[in-house]
């Protein structure tokens, strides 16, 4: 994140079933390699791997690496360890695009559980050998960071020891691409550039992300290396609004608040804020008018609130977008130090916000090394549903070096079910296809994003 590079991509054809050339328009971030599994390390036969859709699988794979570098992992077992398998997983997912994809294939007894949304979370603590609360939970955009709110709660009331908060979104369908266009939240030349006043919509990233959350007192009876403290978190809906879709400051203002509520923190000791930042023109706007609301109006504040977006490097990962917030957050504590954003250059002309007390750094990373201990960083997620999520993070001193573990599976190709199936291709996805045949002069068509225009646009 700190080198500010630009990691978007060409589709996946090959996972996609499809035929879409470079030429095309269409860019995003794209996992590798969905389509490999290792059954048998994760208690499953082929067959039940191949009609579960990419959510479990790399959900699965994610999860089980939260537990291994935490030390709740049994290599031996190939599950969590016994005496401390007492964890919910609280899974943000927003689309269910690959239930759509195998209903117009022939079923198997393993479909329903390997295509359906509800599959997800129940799929990893059912491989994974956890007993706590296993939970779905879909508010569009913000699920993920809803999930740590929820998981945050169950931890409060007792109902389980640890909780694993997760988001993922892999991308099945790519016909999805024709209800967003159609929605009128996606960029025609496929980057978010956050802020910015050339920003025009979002281009779609794929990703998974989770992170093992202790009631505080627990993790420090235990001796686990604590990477940061949640202080706060608050969910809420915009309510009766201009339309279901559209961003609302009073919405996005009062989940903010509750979480500094609950916190008890007051506006002013924000050093940071992970910001939603998709670049689309309304939510920008309203989301720097909110910033500015809360976060600066009648503030003593010493030094500048800084935003992020990773979305401007990662891409909006819908069902995934919170928690890769949330984990730029706590890695800008650790580090002291807030990646640039990059595809900002000039500032939109219609936020009206302080830039002596917002900052935006572009170019390169920003130190926050001057700033007193701890440092606290929100991070926001809004989702289309009108649903809005908040985290406050508190800077920690860590006890040891943190450091990931990898494991390397023994992944065999296993390919889903648009891979050996059929389904319908919107035209939208059927004219980028045809991108790749000559026309009558034997050479290429020309690569153009276009798409129907019919219909009502929501200028999210």
């Amino acid at each position: 994140m700190s080198a500010g590079k630009d990691i978007r991509t060409p589709p996946p054809n090959s996972r996609w079933n499809t035929t879409i050339p470079d030429s095309a328009p269409i860019r995003g971030v794209f996992l590798a390699d969905v389509d490999k599994f290792d059954p048998e390390y994760f208690h499953l036969t082929e067959n039940e791997v191949l009609d579960m859709e990419a959510h479990q699988r790399v959900g699965i794979e994610v999860c089980s690496e939260v537990l291994r570098n935490a030390g709740y992992w049994d290599e031996q077992g190939r599950k969590a360890v016994t005496g401390k398998d007492d964890i919910g997983v609280f899974a943000g997912i927003a689309h269910a695009d690959a239930a759509a994809l195998g209903m117009q294939n022939e079923m198997t007894p393993y479909s329903i559980v390997g295509f359906m949304p509800f599959g997800t979370a129940n799929r990893i603590s059912h491989c994974l050998g956890v007993r706590g609360p296993s939970i779905n939970i879909d508010t569009a955009c913000s699920a993920s960071l809803t999930s740590v709110h929820v998981a945050c709660e169950a931890l409060l009331m007792g109902d389980c020891d640890a909780a694993i908060a997760m988001g993922i979104s892999i991308i099945s369908n790519p016909s999805a691409y024709t209800a967003l266009w159609k929605l009128g939240v996606l960029s025609p030349d496929f980057g978010i550039k956050g802020f910015d006043a050339s920003a025009n919509g979002y281009s779609r990233g794929e990703g998974c992300g989770a992170v093992l959350l202790k009631r505080l007192s627990d993790a420090e009876r235990d001796g686990d290396n604590i990477l940061a403290l949640i202080r706060g978190t608050g969910a809420g809906h915009n309510g009766l609004s201009r339309n279901i879709a559209a961003p609302s400051v009073p919405g996005q203002a009062k989940v903010i608040a509750d979480a500094l509520a609950r916190a008890e923190l007051t506006p002013a000791v924000v050093d940071y804020l992970e910001a939603h930042a998709t670049g689309t023109k309304a939510g920008d706007r309203k989301e720097l008018q909110t910033v500015q609301e809360v976060y600066v109006d009648n503030q003593p504040r010493e030094k500048p609130i800084v935003l992020g977006a990773v979305k401007s490097m990662y891409c909006h990962s819908e069902g995934a977008a919170g928690i890769t917030g949330l984990i730029k957050a706590i890695m800008v504590c650790l580090k002291r130090e807030v990646p640039p954003n990059i595809h900002f250059n000039t500032l939109r002309p219609d936020a009206k916000i302080d830039t002596d007390k917002v900052k935006i750094p572009a170019g390169s990373a920003m130190s926050l090394a001057d700033r007193p201990f701890p440092l606290h960083a929100g991070v926001n997620s809004f989702g289309a549903g009108g649903t809005n999520a908040h985290v406050l993070v508190e800077e920690v001193k860590v006890k040891r070096p943190v450091k990931f573990g990898t494991y390397t599976y023994n992944r065999k190709f296993l390919p889903m079910i648009q891979q050996r199936g059929s389904y319908y291709k919107t035209e939208q996805i059927r004219e980028w296809e045809a991108m790749a045949m000559p026309n009558g002069n034997g050479t290429a068509k020309k690569a153009e994003a276009h798409i129907s225009t019919n219909g009502a646009a929501v200028p999210a």
